[in-house]
């Protein structure tokens, strides 16, 4: 049998810490608040100028519902997706009682006891009347009233604008959409003309502003991410890097060996080229070339201080110049691959999920892309397909979203428009860039770079067919909540040890709310991987451990996307002592408050109909990335890991992870089918 005395040790220290804190407890879920399924996306968002408040009213912020969870409204129509901003509630400043418990119970299964009360002694320090918590407190609270959102902000400047390292692998998600079979290039040009025009077809919606207002518990949620995907350009600056807006813009641009093509996809009286229209387009972007042009485009995989003298070098001359501006202003990006047949990877899944997140290298389409671009679309001649996306104006589930609609469209199931062929439109236009001596090294070090970082990364793809969604619930169990117990396990399995564990969960209930961290890792958690791993106690002993695995995470997620999360509370404090020019306090430098910092689990839920998936690269050295989308009958897990790192491995966590998912639903049959005898 379990050592029940030792199982509730943890608790019993965390129960008699809280004592030490005084009257501080967990603050429960917002009345009427009912989530099964936490809001869950993938990284956030601009605010343009408040000269313009009706474009400032179209900004998205980041959050995205389980799709079990979101429920269309009845708003639908023209005129609707935003009809209901005005019952967006703001974000709330956590208190310190509501934070700081939190905090140390989520610190408590990363340290030892020696650390964990250093931690707690900072924690206390921090939180003593008259202290600096209660002065940074205040000034956060005051934010909170002067502004809509008192982190929307800080957030996009902290996490993408000030961003320095390459957007792609570490920032900009790749989605793959199933592989295709093309019996020539033919095949291929009329395939990407069908996903552009999928894609016109989906912007209809947006235009007309007819995407139903997604509702959560009765409540509706901020729509504005889904109006900055088309039109949206990233540009390089120092030390923070700029957006620019261009919903309304006629033109994409077609990328094919490398060569940058300004292709017209509205006639002159507005109306959408028709698909054989785009494709005819496309057949003569192919005739046009015959040659593979300069690599500009690897410029933009480049980290973003070097790309920002590079972009500087490059406006320079007046054709490039020109160029630039093109690229900037189209609605989107459609890159003509080659073919990959020749590029190694673990399987076909786990080869298209690298290339949309890097193009394979310079070997193969590093030079075909503009990572700057909010969607670029990718179809190889080898039929790898999908979408690479730079994420700061989205989230990863209006991409998925539309992702669905695109594949449906091409599959004659879903369409907004006609089809009808415009009347009258502009020629392809090829555009130029005239590279000098500086500008070709530049490319030579970007080529070197990218490919030390495609190097780097390890992906293999857990395409996992035993159960889906469907079977958890027939379980009696939240799926994320299953499912991210599952993940906590695998990292124990492998690594002897817990490991801080992010999940995206999106705060859209409130205006331009982005995202919270739900802190996956929890004391519950370790007790079950613990009592798997090393064999301990009966069927019915580990039944009961995975119930509290699974409800503590549960319980958290509700208080996340409630706005009552641990972590951007903390930052939110640490920003605005830098801002006011007050010493950080040493709980910011504390093991406790590094380790549970550092997420040596990154994770996401960003679900979709289709058999397409979003993938990323790990937060960390020594961490996995892991996004995942469970449908009814099977889920996609693209695992990540780092190639550097000896003690990762992708397809070991691959494989713990399906493992997992097995043994956990033997548990449950197990035990509730000893319930019934």
């Amino acid at each position: 049998m379990l050592n029940k005395s030792r199982m509730f040790v943890h608790r019993a220290r965390i129960k008699q810490s809280m004592k030490l804190l005084g009257d501080f407890q967990f603050t429960p879920t917002n009345p009427g608040y009912n989530v099964h399924e936490p809001y869950i996306n993938s990284r956030p968002i601009s605010l343009l100028s408040k000269e313009n408040n009706h474009q400032r009213q179209l900004l998205p912020s980041l959050a995205f519902p389980n799709t079990s969870l979101r429920h269309e409204s009845s708003k639908a129509g023209p005129g609707q997706s935003l009809s209901l901003q005005n019952q967006l509630g703001k974000l709330p400043v956590p208190s310190l009682k509501d934070t700081l418990p939190k905090f140390l119970r989520t610190v408590r299964p990363l340290v030892n006891n020696e650390e964990y009360e250093e931690t707690f002694d900072k924690v206390k320090d921090f939180a003593k009347e008259g202290g600096i918590g209660h002065k940074l407190q205040a000034l956060l609270e005051e934010r909170g009233r002067q502004t809509e959102n008192w982190f929307s902000d800080w957030w996009l400047d902290m996490a993408y604008l000030g961003y320095r390292d390459p957007v792609i692998v570490w920032s900009s998600p790749g989605i793959v959409w199933p592989t295709q079979i093309f019996q020539d290039k033919g095949e291929m040009v009329k395939f990407a003309a069908k996903a552009i025009a999928g894609a016109l077809d989906y912007k209809i919606s947006v235009d007309d502003q007819t995407i139903p207002v997604e509702m959560q518990g009765g409540k509706p949620l901020d729509m504005q991410q889904y109006f900055k995907v088309f039109g949206t350009t990233r540009l390089p600056a120092t030390p923070l890097d700029k957006q620019s807006f261009n919903p309304d813009s006629k033109h994409i641009i077609v990328i094919y060996k490398n060569n940058f093509f300004k292709v017209e996809v509205y006639g002159e009286t507005g109306e959408q080229l028709s698909a054989e229209q785009i494709q005819t387009s496309l057949e003569e972007v192919v005739k046009m070339v015959s040659n593979m042009g300069p690599e500009v485009g690897v410029l933009t995989s480049n980290n973003r201080d070097d790309w920002t003298k590079d972009f500087a070098l490059l406006s320079n001359n007046k054709k490039n110049k020109a160029s630039l501006k093109e690229i900037e202003t189209a609605l989107f990006n459609i890159n003509l691959d080659p073919n990959y047949e020749d590029y190694a990877a673990n399987d076909e899944l786990s080869k298209s999920a690298l290339i949309s997140l890097h193009g394979g290298g310079s070997a193969h389409a590093g030079a075909n892309r503009w990572h700057d671009k909010t969607l670029q679309i990718f179809v190889a001649e080898s039929g790898e397909c999908g979408m690479t996306y730079e994420h700061s104006p989205a989230e990863g589930p209006p991409l998925m979203i539309l992702t669905d609609h695109i594949l449906g469209y091409i599959g004659g199931t879903v369409r907004n428009g006609s089809n009808l062929p415009a009347i009258k439109y502009n020629p392809v236009q090829q555009l130029e860039f005239v590279l000098n001596d500086a500008l070709q090294l530049a490319i030579s070090k970007a080529k070197e770079n990218l490919d030390s970082l495609v190097n780097e990364v390890d992906m293999h793809v857990l395409h996992f067919k035993h159960f889906g969604k469907n079977e958890i619930k027939s379980l009696g169990f939240s799926p994320d909540s299953f499912i991210q117990t599952a993940i906590q396990l695998a990292f124990y399995r492998l690594q002897k040890e817990p490991g801080a564990h992010y999940e995206s969960g999106g705060t859209r209930q409130f205006i331009h709310g982005r995202t919270e961290v739900i802190r996956s890792c929890s004391i519950e958690s370790v007790e079950f991987a613990k009592a798997v791993t090393q064999s301990e106690g009966t069927s019915s002993d580990k039944f009961v451990l995975m119930k509290r695995a699974i409800q503590a995470h549960n319980s958290y997620a509700k208080l996340a996307v409630a706005g009552l999360g641990v972590d951007r509370h903390l930052q939110g404090m640490k920003q605005i002592g830098v801002e006011n020019a007050i010493e950080p306090h040493d709980l910011f430098s504390d093991v406790g408050y590094v380790k549970s910092s550092q997420m040596r689990i990154s994770t996401s839920q960003v679900a979709g109909s289709s058999a397409s998936f979003l993938c990323f690269g790990p937060l960390v050295s020594d961490g996995y990335g892991c996004c995942y989308n469970p449908r009814s009958d099977d889920i996609f897990f693209p695992c990540s890991a780092l190639t550097s790192c000896p003690a990762t491995s992708a397809t070991e966590f691959r494989d713990a992870l399906e493992q997992s998912l097995l043994d956990m639903r033997l548990l449950v049959l197990e035990n509730v089918q000893q319930s019934k005898l």
